[in-house]
């Protein structure tokens, strides 16, 4: 890989990571309930005196998804996908700071909210795609779904598709046990979940340019 070449890929790649923490915060803003991925995040930064925010939990919960990755792969596990760690710490900032940038949005109205999670899931989809445009690392949350898939030989899609039911689960139980009820999981959890994808498909083919942009 030339080095012009590389470092146009870890431009994009570093900018898709805020845009996809952009993308969740939006959602998470909706309050209709945050996106499957950052479920346990979201409802621990909930929990009365959580010392920790959401971006900090978010940087653990990945941390542990690539040590998850380096076991369940073992010999299989590809160096170079250690700095994973270091998109962990990104993400988990980015997350804090979408958050940060995000405080004003209004949701005095259902309507408003759903609006604002549609916004939230075309924000994330577009960086979803850009990630993989990059074709550098892939996010830990997705690194788990794949190492997953491969040493199963299972498909990809089957695979994140229970992967966002145990996390969804996860935050339920974390909100029920340590909140008392059942908090930052809802009705926009679940169609977030199935809307990203979809958006995904839709920027595939307008952000092209990227992708030549990238492998010029």
């Amino acid at each position: 890989m030339k080095k012009k070449n590389l470092i146009s890929r870890i431009i994009l790649f570093v900018v898709s990571l805020f845009i996809i923490a952009l993308g969740v915060a939006l959602i998470t803003r909706a309050n209709l309930g945050t996106s499957p991925a950052a479920c346990p995040p979201y409802v621990l930064s909930l929990v009365p005196g959580s010392l920790m925010t959401m971006g900090t939990y978010m940087c653990c919960m990945q941390v542990m998804f690539v040590l998850a990755q380096i076991a369940i792969l073992r010999r299989q596990f590809e160096p170079c996908q250690l700095f994973q760690f270091v998109a962990s710490l990104l993400f988990g900032f980015y997350t804090d700071i979408a958050m940060m940038l995000t405080e004003w949005i209004p949701v005095d109205t259902y309507a408003l909210s759903w609006l604002w999670l549609i916004a939230g899931c075309a924000v994330m989809g577009a960086g979803i795609v850009l990630e993989i445009q990059a074709s550098l690392l892939l996010l830990p949350g997705e690194g788990i779904v794949a190492a997953i898939s491969k040493v199963g030989h299972w498909e990809f899609h089957t695979i994140k598709i229970i992967n966002d039911v145990v996390m969804t689960l996860t935050g339920v139980i974390i909100a029920w046990v340590m909140i008392g009820g059942i908090e930052g999981v809802r009705e926009g959890t679940v169609v977030s979940a199935f809307l990203v994808g979809i958006m995904v498909k839709l920027f595939k083919r307008p952000l092209q340019p990227v992708e030549a942009w990238v492998n010029r």
